[in-house]
């Protein structure tokens, strides 16, 4: 038996805050009602820069809007104020267990979610992250020199993990990204080029032209993925399906990033 599920990767946080009066609270409750529009019942939802509040208020208001999800913050959050973190919610439909695992050399980081989660369909691991952007010129030179090697200690940890599951066939790996780099760029080359890939973009090759981040006051460019190992398109587990971008919550203002939406067929033994 097969069903079809989607999994979604989401920079939920974005420009608005800045140039609207709308607050964090109504924006992310908004969020989530977009989420629940343009992907039912998802098995994965992948979120970056979510603001937890000072006393993680705004992750209980996840919670509550999605009741049927198993929510994993980072093993390095300790429920304490921090500007934002990675959040990924997995559906508690077909779950039964996850194990929380940390990056090499990103112990402390915040930015990213590294789980094997174990289900009716079998085994998988899932890495949702937000890559940090380097595009500072307007901070401090020590800020900048921080984000430079924080960006390389991420692109190597990332590419050293995605590595490892390359050959891998029983334990498919998928990758949510907000990359902060375009397909262009050596690094999601790196991973997913044409020369020995270690991962497949699920997002068709003219539709990597669309831009996924819109920001009024800077630029737009194609940052946002979804990945899955090489060897998950041999797997007897899942079936991978293009992804979709949805553009929805940059035009209702929700986040200058879009959604995008991957959909997968899970195959479920009797």
């Amino acid at each position: 038996m097969k069903k079809d599920k989607y999994v979604i990767s989401w920079n939920l946080a974005g420009w608005a805050w800045k140039v609207t009066e709308e607050s964090w609270k109504d924006r992310l409750m908004r969020g989530c009602e977009c989420i629940k529009t343009v992907a039912p019942n998802a098995w994965l939802i992948g979120l970056s820069e979510v603001i937890p509040g000072s006393r993680g208020q705004y992750i209980d208001i996840i919670k509550s809007q999605f009741p049927n999800y198993v929510t994993v913050l980072p093993v390095a959050y300790k429920n304490e104020y921090r500007s934002a973190i990675n959040v990924l919610l997995i559906n508690k439909e077909g779950y039964h267990k996850h194990i929380e695992r940390t990056l090499v050399g990103l112990e402390e980081y915040l930015l990213y979610n590294y789980v094997d989660i174990d289900t009716d369909f079998g085994r998988c691991t899932v890495l949702n992250s937000h890559i940090p952007h380097i595009s500072n010129e307007n901070r401090p030179l020590w800020y900048q020199k921080k984000r430079e090697g924080e960006r390389v200690i991420f692109e190597q940890s990332i590419f050293e993990t995605c590595k490892a599951y390359k050959e891998e066939l029983n334990i498919p790996f998928i990758f949510l990204a907000d990359a902060n780099a375009t397909p262009e760029s050596s690094f999601i080359q790196q991973l997913s080029g044409t020369v020995e890939p270690l991962l497949f973009n699920a997002t068709r090759p003219n539709d990597r032209m669309i831009p996924t981040w819109k920001n009024p006051e800077y630029s737009s460019a194609h940052i946002d993925y979804i990945f899955y190992s090489i060897k998950s398109l041999e797997s007897s587990a899942i079936d991978v399906y293009h992804n979709d971008i949805i553009d929805l919550p940059i035009a209702e203002k929700i986040s200058d990033h879009a959604i995008i939406r991957g959909r997968i067929g899970k195959n479920i033994t009797d």
